[in-house]
């Protein structure tokens, strides 16, 4: 049986700061359960877009029966689908409690990593954090290198459907976000809203790191006291979801760093410093 005071962890994001490794470093672990779908969407599908959620695990549901027919991938998948579906339909955290802890099998930590949590509401994190032993770890990138990253992962999947030119497609996701016409793309920049309303929540119940230091002993050794779970080994070497690379011109990268100019403003303001990574996009000497 899972101890009493097992911790619900809650990954806030941000999207492209080192999420993923987090993920993978803690599903590895004996002592965290990490649901097989990466991403649970729960919160923000029930608060949110319940219905697009449900449609789209639907059109996920249709491409694993194609493979399971072609004889390659069993049912395992499927049925981890149409158990989160029905987690989304009941919607209620009771739910999601039952689900987690009989899934967690008595260890003591269950991982929900989902970086569009980082976009609830205040109200919504604070019955989040009422739900027993919850812990909150936030990662943060500089903002101007996650921007492009994030454009990056998103001009990809464009070009995979036009068959357009990547880099023209990048530019022109930049150009759309600089002129506020890409919204999902600027709330994941908004680094200043996350840490108002983290500001807010019980302040040993959450982590905040830096991208460019999470890859280091010390910052895994942070986690894991955090969590109350012996250090494992983590490995370094890799990144996860790291994508394509393409260069941002020196214009796009001055006037992203303009725009991105509030963020660096919350973030030195929340924590008192700026990684050293960070200070030219900052302006900061």
């Amino acid at each position: 049986m899972q101890r009493d005071g097992g911790i619900f962890l809650f990954g806030l994001g941000a999207p492209k700061a080192g999420t993923s490794w987090l993920h993978g470093y803690l599903a590895t672990h004996p002592d965290v359960y990490v649901p097989p779908m990466k991403e649970l969407h729960f919160f923000n599908s029930v608060d949110g877009n319940l219905a697009g959620r449900l449609s789209k695990m639907d059109e996920k549901r249709a491409k694993i029966d194609v493979r399971i027919e072609r004889g390659v991938e069993d049912h395992s998948k499927l049925d981890e689908l149409q158990d989160v579906r029905s987690l989304l339909e009941d919607g209620s955290d009771s739910a999601y409690q039952t689900y987690m802890t009989e899934r967690a099998d008595g260890r003591s930590v269950m991982a929900d990593i989902t970086p569009a949590y980082g976009l609830l509401s205040l109200e919504r994190l604070l019955q989040m954090q009422s739900m027993g032993n919850a812990r909150f770890i936030y990662l943060m990138r500089d903002p101007v290198a996650r921007l492009w990253s994030n454009i990056r992962m998103n001009a990809v999947r464009m070009v995979k459907k036009s068959g357009e030119d990547l880099v023209a497609t990048c530019n022109s996701l930049m150009q759309k976000v600089l002129g506020g016409k890409f919204p999902a793309l600027q709330a994941r920049c908004d680094y200043a809203s996350t840490l108002k309303n983290i500001a807010n929540l019980d302040p040993k119940r959450v982590l905040i790191a830096f991208y460019e230091e999470l890859f280091t002993n010390d910052t895994v050794t942070r986690v894991c006291d955090f969590l109350e779970i012996a250090v494992m080994p983590a490995k370094f070497g890799q990144r996860i979801n790291e994508g394509l690379a393409v260069a941002m011109s020196e214009a796009d990268r001055a006037s992203a760093a303009q725009y991105l100019k509030p963020q660096y403003a919350a973030v030195q303001a929340h924590m008192g410093r700026l990684p050293n990574a960070w200070k030219q996009n900052a302006g900061v000497a």
